[in-house]
């Protein structure tokens, strides 16, 4: 449309009479094809008829901003924010299972959190990966080592007799 529209311009200025009639038409056909790539962008951001793909529904936003949609800023802006959110409340839902207890199921979960937001494009998250990596590997290293000291712990004795010192009774205070 960009070219189309410079040649139509170029030829206007030569005086072309027709040029007028189809600078109109090509700006009809922008302000419709911008108004459908709002829409297109609206279906993959809200899953209407689409499954959901905030990426895609940027894309088509950006190609209305392109045709000049007054809508399309914010419509960018309010995406942006809302994947903003999004991105925070994955990681949030990671560092709250990364926290105490340390168990290596509530490790893994956040793990899968973090690849999760990684895999959406969230920034600074492979550090948090890289922590959680780390305490995993501390989890099952202490496992192993509580599992090699019970194997190496001799089994303790039930009903065991008491000993001949234990089997003493304390003296009995004498009465005054």
């Amino acid at each position: 449309y960009k070219t189309a529209m410079l040649l139509y311009k170029m030829a206007l200025a030569k005086g072309h009479k027709d040029a007028q009639f189809k600078i109109e038409i090509l700006k009809a056909e922008m302000e419709v094809e911008a108004k459908d790539s709002l829409r297109i962008g609206e279906k993959y951001e809200f899953g209407r008829g689409r499954a959901i793909d905030l990426n895609l529904a940027i894309q088509y936003y950006q190609l209305a901003l392109e045709q000049n949609d007054s809508n399309a800023p914010w419509k960018i802006r309010n995406l942006r924010n809302k994947i903003r959110r999004i991105y925070a409340s994955i990681v949030k839902i990671g560092e709250i299972y990364a926290k105490e207890p340390v168990t290596k199921d509530n490790l893994d979960i956040a793990m899968q959190y973090y690849k999760r937001a990684k895999k959406l494009g969230y920034p600074h998250i492979q550090d948090k990966i890289d922590e959680v990596s780390q305490k995993i590997k501390w989890v099952e290293d202490s496992e192993d080592s509580i599992r090699f000291a019970k194997v190496l712990t001799p089994p303790r004795q039930k009903n065991r007799q008491p000993t001949e010192v234990q089997r003493k009774k304390p003296p009995v205070p004498a009465r005054a």
